[in-house]
């Protein structure tokens, strides 16, 4: 069924036309320039009816209104209770003053009207106009200096990061000048660079315990030392229990450490002992604080494996400290163990093995290479070659000791002079 003509909806909104039309369309609202119409529907089906024949629809039941004692909820304006009226202000306080038999109240005062607000020192400036276009030429430089940005950032960005490294490698370089610089302002003692070691009392009495906790706690880390020195004097320590612990010659040991050749490094080689068919390589790790970590541990191999193998069956590394080593230096050496050839093996001697090859040494009976349980003349020994070495200078009891310590030990390793103990044949 098409759309009805403008006549037949008149009709319809009067109430007169067929009631199949009423089926099918619904007359909202009439208006001079046309009839609006909806399809119809099942639900408003009886409002369209009513509609037709001119009468309205009923209305459905409003809805039941909640009454509340006080519906605008004015209150007083002196005690704030509930009042009737906005007009005269009663509250339901008898004891308000306001409220005298039926008195007035008193309303709230009427908020007062918002202030005009003036631009002060607290507002932010107003805009300045921004010019409308600046010329090209203006535009092409910036364009230039937008391009050149990045390259220039990116060059700061390398520099920084040189700038860095190089503070790093600074930053360790001061660190071991400040350990050496701390080393000398506590040094008591010190005459021409050479701390000054006195004898110990009671030394005769010194068992093999107490060799070993002052050779290490006391001399090896004095005050007096720097860092090279201290090194110098491990190796002399490490050489002297060298013939006891490997059976060898006295001249079968040689330290070749820095302070024989003048420089700074050794190659990872502090000390050589040369066997019957093994030769060991000894690199001496003499700190005062920390643990030797894996870059520390990690020369002996290359320097073992650097030796010439014609005239030996056995090469030995060995690291030793008078600290500790990390996990990593350890796994290390596992690992060059394990994928060395056999003929190649490194050891490391913390402090806690390095005692006991002192003791070991000191109670070795034999009497050209131990002390017979002499932990005393042991320990004169180390100082009277310490002192002939120029390393330390000895302050002894009374003024044959260290002449006898000498004599004790030149007849020990078979030289004529000390000056010959530990020198490279080669």
């Amino acid at each position: 069924m098409g759309i009805p003509s403008p006549a037949t909806l008149t009709n319809l909104a009067d109430g007169r036309g067929p009631e199949a039309l009423l089926a099918k369309w619904e007359v909202r609202r009439i208006r001079p320039s046309g009839v609006q119409i909806i399809p119809f529907s099942e639900s408003n089906a009886p409002a369209n009816r009513a509609t037709a024949r001119g009468r309205a629809p009923a209305a459905a039941p409003p809805a039941p209104v909640r009454q509340s004692a006080n519906p605008k909820k004015f209150r007083c304006g002196t005690c704030k209770e509930p009042s009737k009226s906005q007009k005269c202000g009663l509250c339901s306080n008898p004891d308000c003053p306001t409220n005298t038999g039926g008195g007035t109240g008193t309303p709230a005062p009427p908020a007062p009207p918002p202030r005009k607000r003036n631009r002060g020192d607290d507002d932010p400036p107003p805009r300045r106009p921004r010019p409308a276009h600046p010329p090209e030429e203006e535009d092409e430089e910036s364009d230039d200096e937008e391009a050149a940005a990045p390259a220039a950032e990116d060059e700061e960005d390398e520099e920084d990061e040189e700038d860095e490294e190089e503070e790093e490698e600074e930053e360790e370089e001061e660190e071991e000048e400040e350990d050496e610089e701390e080393d000398d302002d506590e040094a008591p003692d010190q005459t021409d660079g050479r701390p000054v070691i006195p004898v110990p009392v009671g030394l005769s009495h010194f068992d093999d315990t107490d060799a070993c906790n002052w050779l290490l706690d006391e001399v090896l880390v004095h005050k007096g030392f720097k860092k090279q020195q201290r090194g110098d004097v491990g190796e002399i320590i490490f050489a002297m229990i060298a013939p006891a612990c490997f059976d060898v010659h006295w001249g079968d040991v040689s330290i070749v450490g820095a302070h024989m050749s003048g420089g700074r490094g050794d190659g990872g080689k502090d000390v050589i002992i040369n066997g019957r068919s093994k030769k060991i390589i000894v690199d001496f790790k003499a700190w005062s604080r920390g643990s030797v970590n894996v870059k520390d541990a990690r020369s002996i191999g290359g320097a073992l494996m650097a030796v010439d193998r014609d005239d030996y069956d056995e090469f030995l590394g060995i690291v030793a400290t008078n600290r500790t080593f990390t996990n990593s230096a350890v796994n290390y050496v596992n690992d060059l163990n394990t994928n060395a050839p056999g003929a190649f093996k490194v050891q490391l001697w913390n402090g806690t093995k390095l005692r006991r090859k002192i003791k070991s040494a000191i109670n070795n009976p034999s009497r050209s290479k131990g002390w017979n349980e002499n932990a005393g003349q042991f320990v004169t020994h180390v100082l009277c070659y310490l002192a002939c070495e120029r390393k330390i200078r000895v302050r002894p009891r009374d003024e044959d000791e260290m002449e006898r310590a000498q004599l004790t030990l030149l007849e020990k390793t078979d030289v004529e002079s000390l000056g010959e103990l530990f020198i490279s044949p080669e």
